[in-house]
């Protein structure tokens, strides 16, 4: 009997150990499975965060693109607007010249007028000296 009653105490500790070991297999599986469920969380997140950063890294191309051709506008307007300058003060410098010329011929004109009247009211005087000699 005491050996019957050892080998059911044996089977009993030996099932305990088994239900035990079951209960820790059960508990891993339930924590790899929580496992598993946040690695793959964490990749769809991963993938998320690369398209993103894809098209982060568009926009910032298409910006960078759009940023060249502002600089290249930017220098074509002020080359315009050099040339403009230049040319507005060839324009100053032609109106001053004309100005000057024009004040030039103004007193010439002015000038050959006193001495039109000049002549003339010598040309009326002889004329009337001549008239009384004759």
């Amino acid at each position: 009997r005491t050996k019957i009653a050892l080998v059911e105490q044996e089977v009993k500790s030996k099932q305990e150990v088994i239900q035990q070991t079951n209960d820790r297999i059960a508990s891993e599986q339930e924590s790899k499975k929580k496992y598993e469920e946040t690695v793959q969380l964490k990749m769809e997140k991963m993938l998320e965060l690369k398209r993103d950063l894809a098209k982060g890294n568009e926009i910032i191309i298409r910006f960078g693109n759009d940023l060249e051709k502002c600089k290249s506008d930017l220098q074509k307007y002020q080359q315009e607007l050099a040339k403009s300058r230049e040319k507005m003060k060839t324009k100053d410098q032609i109106a001053t010249k004309q100005e000057r010329i024009l004040q030039e011929k103004e007193r010439e004109l002015a000038n050959l007028q006193k001495e039109n009247a000049d002549i003339n009211s010598k040309l009326e005087k002889s004329s009337d000296s001549f008239q009384k000699l004759t």
